[in-house]
C-alpha cells in the first residue's frame, strides 16, 4: 500500500494542496509555468507553497543529519537548534567508532547529541532566549524517529545502542520526517556541518 502524499501547487493560481496525483495532474497539465511538488506531510507542502523553510515556524526545531564519505572509517554528524526561525546553537563531530552502517551512524549520533543538548537546556535561559519545554527533531532518515519511539525493531548494533541512549532524552520531544536535499535552508545547513566534520 502506497503512503499518502500531498501535492502542493504554486502555479497555476490559486495555490493549493491536493491529495492525489490525479487531482494534481488535472490542474497542472497544459498549464503555462506550472509549479508543483509532492511531499510526505501537509506541513511541508504548506511551507513550500508559502516559500518558507520548515524551521521558520514558531517553536524549537532541532535539525539533524549525518554523512559518510568513504575516505574515513567514521561518519560525520551535525545538528542545528532553530528557535522561532533563528539559529541559536549548533554542533558537529564524528562518530567515536567506525561507521559500520555508514551515514546512518552519523544520523543517529546527530540525534543523540541534539537531544542531549536540548535536555540540558530545556526550560533554561540561553543568553536572552528562553529554551522551550518542547522541541521537534527534524530528520531526513526515518529511523531516527521510528527507533526512538519503538515503532521499528532495532536489529543492528547501532540501532540498539541508539534506542538505549535516547530513552532518557525524550521528555518534551516529538519527531518530524523532512525531505532530504529539498533545498530547505536548515536541512542544507546540517548536511554541510556533517560533511564538514569529516573534512576538518
Amino acid at each position: 500500500m502506497s503512503k499518502q502524499k500531498y501535492y502542493a501547487i504554486r502555479q497555476p493560481k490559486p495555490a493549493r494542496i491536493v491529495m492525489t496525483w490525479a487531482e494534481c495532474s488535472a490542474i497542472v497539465h497544459g498549464a503555462k509555468g506550472a509549479l508543483f511538488k509532492s511531499f510526505k506531510t501537509k506541513k511541508e507542502a504548506q511551507a513550500w507553497i508559502e516559500d518558507r523553510p520548515v524551521g521558520a515556524e514558531k517553536g524549537l526545531m532541532l535539525f539533524v543529519d549525518g554523512s559518510f564519505m568513504g575516505s574515513s572509517p567514521k561518519a560525520g554528524w551535525g545538528w542545528v537548534a532553530v528557535l522561532d526561525g533563528v539559529e541559536i546553537a549548533h554542533a558537529q563531530g564524528t562518530t567515536p567508532h567506525d561507521a559500520l552502517s555508514r551515514n546512518i551512524d552519523g544520523e543517529l549520533a546527530a540525534a543523540v547529541e541534539a537531544l542531549q543538548w536540548f535536555q540540558e537546556w530545556r526550560g533554561q535561559k540561553l543568553g536572552e532566549r528562553q529554551i522551550p519545554l518542547q522541541s521537534t527533531v527534524c530528520h531526513d532518515y526515518e529511523g531516527i524517529g521510528r527507533w526512538a519511539l519503538g515503532e521499528w525493531q532495532a536489529r543492528s548494533q547501532v540501532a540498539q545502542e541508539y534506542q538505549r541512549q535516547v530513552q532518557s532524552l525524550l521528555t518534551g520531544v516529538s519527531f518530524r520526517k523532512v525531505s532530504a536535499h529539498s533545498g530547505d535552508r536548515w536541512n542544507d545547513r546540517v548536511d554541510a556541518l556533517a560533511k564538514g566534520a569529516l573534512l576538518s
